[in-house]
């Protein structure tokens, strides 16, 4: 898995408030400062002979005008083509490309690749670049491009900023680390842009990390973002809000609106999600078989689906009888060792391999060092409600079961939120 975080986010944030917006894109700025950096090179060395290294720190922060003789003669010692930079056309794609984003047109973001500057390192083109490496899942490529943005932040207006950190946000989102996703949701509402389809972006990640966390904020949240409905936000993208809503609601009735949703009206780009959703339920509403069967029938085979199959299986199993049992414990195998392992799986996978341990009986001692080097070990990183209100619970009774009451005792006092709803 890559783990990808931007370097002094919050001072740099907290600066770049004090300053004011930065409305304007200027591509120079990223363009000198990625070459500096490319090259090793100082402020002092490169501004030898021309300016004052304060007039390059102007510029690589974006409050300087890019037609001026003296950035020449700077792109002329960083060995850049002026005339050509000057050549590039004006003005910004990043509105186009989250547009685009928005409205989940992903063919026309796929086809902005073949407009990205290929001579010179452009901030625009480079996030454009990493939101297509994102939709392909090509994370490494991802990673780098993030790493290459992040050393330029300060170059980046406003628009720039926010699409930066959007697709972080979202990065954060897929592999699980909900916090850090929280983070950066608090650092784009701080810069307060004034446009109906980033306040509905923000709105709606406000709502879906309050969603996956089970906080106390979902109500909240869903409803400011279906007050905005009216305002253009789709209505495809209606339903699939409504399928996290009711994946927060453990209830006989949320299965029912689900089922319902399903039978008048779906959008085929959701189908994967409405069925996660519903195994989901299933499990935390202790309907073990039937998500048995269902994932056994369906095609739909993800590390997160295996781990619904698999905590079912571990709550169920004293039910079937023996050959039964082997029977899906070798299914869940073969489905494991067929299924390619991304990067991103690595949460799923940790927690998978701990109830293939529990389903295993494998001892005491055994699962509470795995516990504690893997998945206690993250627990402030990654975040799942279901699986941490299994791990933590899980952890606190091996402590006891080892007589280590006091290392019991503890942790129950630094985990009582995510033990609130377990059964201790």
């Amino acid at each position: 898995m890559y783990h990808i975080y931007l370097k002094d986010v919050e001072e740099f944030i907290s600066k770049r408030m004090a300053s004011g917006p930065i409305v304007e894109s200027n591509y120079i700025s990223s363009t000198l400062k990625n070459r500096r950096l490319e090259l090793s090179m100082t402020l002092s060395e490169v501004t030898k002979d021309i300016c004052s290294e304060a007039f390059l720190s102007k510029v690589e922060r974006n409050l300087m005008d890019g037609k001026n003789e003296r950035i020449a003669m700077l792109c002329e010692r960083l060995d850049l083509d002026y005339q050509r930079l000057m050549d590039i056309e004006e003005g910004s794609r990043i509105m186009d490309l989250l547009n685009s984003y928005f409205e989940e047109n992903y063919e026309t973001i796929y086809s902005m690749e073949n407009e990205l500057n290929q001579t010179f390192f452009v901030a625009q083109d480079k996030i454009v670049y990493a939101y297509i490496c994102f939709l392909k899942e090509d994370y490494r490529s991802f990673h780098e491009a993030i790493l290459e943005l992040d050393a330029v932040k300060e170059c980046l207006c406003d628009i720039e900023l926010f699409a930066l950190f959007l697709i972080m946000i979202d990065y954060y989102t897929r592999i699980l680390e909900l916090m850090e996703a929280k983070t950066y949701l608090g650092y784009i509402k701080k810069l307060e842009i004034d446009n109906d389809i980033v306040t509905m972006m923000i709105l709606e990640r406000d709502f879906i990390l309050s969603s996956k966390l089970e906080d106390e904020r979902v109500e909240e949240t869903y409803v400011r973002l279906k007050s905005f409905y009216e305002h253009g936000y789709p209505i495809r993208k209606q339903f699939l809000m409504m399928i996290y809503y009711l994946k927060t609601k453990k209830e006989e009735r949320s299965l029912k609106t689900l089922e319902e949703i399903k039978k008048n009206y779906f959008p085929q780009p959701y189908e994967y999600s409405f069925y996660y959703c519903k195994m989901y339920l299933l499990t935390e509403l202790e309907r073990y078989s039937e998500v048995l069967e269902s994932i056994e029938q369906e095609t739909y085979k993800t590390f997160e689906i295996f781990c619904l199959y698999a905590y079912s299986l571990l709550h169920y199993m004293e039910h079937l009888d023996d050959k039964t049992l082997e029977t899906k414990k070798k299914k869940l195998e073969g489905w494991m060792t067929t299924t390619k392992h991304k990067g991103i799986d690595g949460f799923h996978h940790a927690f998978l391999r701990l109830l293939m341990y529990e389903i295993e009986k494998m001892d005491d001692q055994f699962i509470c060092n795995y516990l504690k080097n893997y998945l206690i070990k993250e627990f402030q990183m990654f975040s799942c409600p279901l699986y941490q209100r299994h791990y933590t619970q899980l952890y606190c009774e091996l402590l006891g079961h080892l007589s280590r009451y006091k290392d019991a005792y503890l942790f129950l006092l630094s985990h009582k939120k995510a033990l609130k709803k377990s059964k201790i």
